[in-house]
């Protein structure tokens, strides 16, 4: 047994952090304003943010500690998945490509007509 797991090395290369917060439930959205070249702003609900960098291998959560991997950013949307099941919910996603949907502007709040 040489130890190299082939089907980690397909997740690493294959499956962008970006996809997976799209594809997530609630579904997280591009901050085209908060983002740059090298690090996308994704947004979910109020005060939900996540960078991704490292060309969609990476993340980190700006308001807290929490960062890393393809396989950390699955388990810090889903805490309660072990390994195993973080590789079974990545393998659906090996080649797909992010579309980058854009989180709309938060609306001015309205006054009612008098």
């Amino acid at each position: 047994m040489s130890g190299h797991d082939a089907e980690l090395d397909q997740f690493r290369q294959g499956v962008s952090c970006a996809v997976m917060l799209e594809r997530a439930t609630p579904p997280w959205q591009l901050d085209r304003k908060g983002s740059t070249r090298r690090a996308l702003k994704y947004r979910r609900q109020e005060g939900e943010v996540v960078i991704v960098n490292h060309d969609g291998r990476g993340w980190w959560d700006p308001q807290g500690s929490a960062k890393g991997d393809i396989f950390d950013l699955v388990q810090f949307l889903d805490p309660g998945l072990n390994f195993g099941q973080v590789r079974k919910a990545l393998r659906p996603f090996v080649g797909l490509s992010p579309t980058y949907p854009e989180a709309l502007p938060k609306r001015a709040v309205s006054q009612p007509d008098r």
